[in-house]
């Protein structure tokens, strides 16, 4: 069961993908190059219900670009068994 807070404005996820990762990603969707840190996770990385997730206020406080590879409910199954984005995370 799911429990979502009555607001008066939703929040846009712009979900995306890398590579050729099936998984859908908290966007919005980056360029992958030069520096930046990868956060991979589940829910709390994609910051469900969250305006602002904690990648963002990391790149925000920090000044490196921050990829938000949080996917709700994944594990990491989900982020080992796509070459692409064990490549991304190794750059």
């Amino acid at each position: 069961m799911s429990v979502e807070p009555r607001t008066t404005r939703s929040i846009d996820y712009a979900p995306c993908r890398y590579g050729s990762s099936k998984i859908r990603f908290r966007g919005p969707a980056r360029k992958v190059r030069g520096e930046y840190t990868a956060f991979i996770g589940g829910t709390e990385t994609f910051g469900r219900f969250i305006e602002t997730p904690y990648p963002a206020l990391i790149e925000h406080r920090t000044g490196r670009a921050s990829l938000n590879l949080g996917c709700q409910t994944a594990g990491i199954d989900a982020f080992v068994s796509s070459p692409d984005l064990i490549d991304i995370c190794s750059m």
